[in-house]
């Protein structure tokens, strides 16, 4: 978990610090989750850090990256997860709240990430091509997310979610996320 950016006033430095403590704290308690302690990363504040160096750094497969700024009289919170090994973005959300309750986002917020990082791949049928989103509906899903292909290269690029995109469109964005990697996992 990297620190949270304050995007918004000065004065809003105690909620970020709070948030993250809170999110380090509740993830490291998350069955299936190990989270480097917050010590290791305090220092990468820079708002243009590269997150994928800082994931090479810790020794960890992703990155908890996040943001929090104020919208009108709610409290915004993002979350991303970063895949150290390719960069790509795993999975993002956002949590609003009025700043009386922005505690409560680490929580939920922890919840979450370990459901994103545990979702199970699609069962695998050796030539074939899967496609999958986030809520892991299949290339059936309507949830509007644009669709992930992996192995549409192996699958010869007969993929029915794959449409007329070559497969150099298809990153191998879940790739990480799919093989079971966890927040701050030291298994390489």
């Amino acid at each position: 978990m990297l620190p949270i950016l304050n995007l918004g006033p000065a004065g809003d430095e105690y909620l970020v610090q709070n948030v993250c403590e809170d999110l380090v704290d509740s993830l490291s308690v998350t069955a299936g989750v190990l989270a480097r302690p917050r010590g290791e990363t305090a220092q990468y504040t820079d708002p243009q850090r590269d997150v994928r160096s800082i994931g090479r750094a810790v020794d960890v497969d992703v990155v908890v990256d996040g943001s929090l700024r104020r919208q009108g009289e709610l409290v915004r919170v993002t979350f991303r997860l970063i895949a150290v090994e390719d960069g790509f973005q795993l999975w993002a959300q956002r949590f609003e709240r009025k700043p009386a309750d922005v505690l409560t986002i680490a929580d939920e917020a922890a919840a979450t990430i370990a459901q994103a990082l545990a979702a199970p791949a699609p069962a695998r049928v050796p030539g074939s091509c899967f496609c999958f989103c986030s809520c892991s509906g299949g290339a059936g899903c309507s949830c509007g997310e644009r669709l992930v292909v992996v192995d549409h290269v192996r699958a010869g690029g007969a993929c029915a979610g794959a449409g007329s995109l070559p497969a150099r469109s298809f990153p191998p964005a879940s790739r990480v996320a799919r093989r079971g990697a966890r927040v701050g996992a030291a298994a390489r």
